[in-house]
Order: structure tokens, then C-alpha cells, then sequence
């Protein structure tokens, strides 16, 4: 992946390793704060979702741009520039749309009509006690 290559999701979103550098940037800003409160802000996970990070890894046959390893792991190396904790979120996300798409299409069914990677995967929507914690400092 080239300094300006973009990376189309659902021909609607354009990603580029600019935008994830700057995403990157903003979490290192805050890592004092989020370290204290042992999870980031908000505000920043929103423009993860907004900007359709987590969506990196979703296969092709369900509406995902199906992003090579090594491409994805480039901007995970960005990301982990700035800040560990960040980068550890940034590749946490988006590799649970590639598991699920290893399971029998029966099972992928099963999943999508109960939601259950919703449930799973996207904890933010759980409430407070399911927020996104930072890896412990070791």
C-alpha cells in the first residue's frame, strides 16, 4: 500500500493512511487521560466507527472491502506509532469480521439473524460495564 492509496469500503467511504494517521494522532493526545480512565474516549471511537475502520476486514460477500493482511497490518504499524494501546484497538475490531467469515455459511447465518456479533464484537453498544478497556501496562 502506497503512501496515497485509498482504500474503498462499500464505494462510499475512501480510507486513506492520512486519515489514520490522524486518527492515530488524536489517540496519542489523549493517552494520559484514557490510561487514567483505562479506556479511550467517546468521541475518538466514534470517528473509528464514522470512518469505518472497524469494517477493514469485513469480507467482500458481506459489503466489506476485503483489505489484504499486509495492507491492514501497514496501517495497524501506523496506528501503533502513535500510540500501542490505540493500535492494539485498531486490529481488534476489524479481525472478528474475518473469524466470523471462517465459520460455515449456516453458522454465518445463524449469527447474523441473532445479532450475536453485535452482542460480541461491539461492546460499546452493551452499555458502561462492556466499554473498551486498554491492555494492561506491563
Amino acid at each position: 500500500m502506497g503512501k496515497h492509496d485509498p482504500i474503498s469500503l462499500e464505494k462510499r467511504i475512501t480510507i486513506t493512511k492520512d486519515q489514520v494517521k490522524a486518527w492515530a494522532q488524536a489517540a496519542e493526545a489523549e493517552i494520559s487521560e484514557a490510561e487514567k480512565n483505562c479506556q479511550f474516549s467517546d468521541a475518538l471511537m466514534k470517528s473509528y466507527k464514522e470512518q469505518g475502520f472497524n469494517r477493514l476486514l469485513r469480507p467482500w460477500r458481506h459489503g466489506g472491502p476485503s483489505v489484504r493482511p499486509t495492507a491492514f497490518m501497514e496501517l495497524v504499524r501506523t496506528v501503533g506509532y502513535h500510540s500501542s494501546a490505540a493500535a492494539w484497538l485498531f486490529y481488534f475490531y476489524p479481525i472478528h469480521e474475518a473469524w466470523a467469515a471462517y465459520l460455515p455459511q449456516n453458522r454465518q447465518k445463524d449469527l447474523r439473524q441473532r445479532r450475536a456479533c453485535r452482542r460480541c464484537f461491539h461492546p460499546a453498544r452493551q452499555g458502561r460495564e462492556g466499554r473498551r478497556r486498554l491492555p494492561p501496562v506491563r
